[in-house]
């Protein structure tokens, strides 16, 4: 062998074992690019289902907020509900105590027996406790907690 074919076998080898050295950092640059790869595709993924839940939270909000509207209207309407049951128990006690007053005026102008029974029967039968306490058993009903 000739220096010429040595230098050329030394050559050979070097550049086979550059070659090697390159074939195996390839190799590892190949890995580091699955592995980016995958990491990629996890952040992606986890990028979806972040969006996946703030959807969903979004969906929640909307539906709480509808759920407290309904819930504002059906205060209000218990509320208009139990004014107006307060002003029917207003009017009737107003008409018994007017009748009231009349009655006793009546029986201080020394009204006769029969004038003063008939106007308490009469107070009796406005007074119709029974549809009051009934009234007011309703009334007390809608305040309770939980009955809009």
């Amino acid at each position: 062998m000739t220096s010429a074919e040595d230098q050329l076998t030394k050559l050979l080898q070097v550049a086979e074992g550059r070659f090697d050295d390159l074939t195996q950092e390839n190799l590892g640059l190949q890995l580091e690019l699955d592995a980016l790869r995958k990491e990629n595709q996890d952040i992606s993924q986890s990028f979806f289902e972040l969006m996946d839940a703030q959807k969903l939270e979004s969906e929640q909000m909307v539906q709480l907020t509808e759920q407290i509207w309904a819930l504002e209207e059906a205060l209000a309407l218990s509320h208009e509900k139990a004014t107006e049951q307060m002003a029917i128990m207003k009017n009737k006690f107003n008409s018994m105590n007017d009748y009231m007053k009349d009655t006793l005026e009546a029986a201080s102008q020394n009204a006769s027996r029969i004038e003063l029974a008939a106007r308490v029967y009469e107070m009796s039968q406005k007074a119709q406790l029974d549809d009051i306490d009934k009234q007011i058993a309703e009334f007390n009903d809608q305040l309770k907690p939980g009955k809009l």
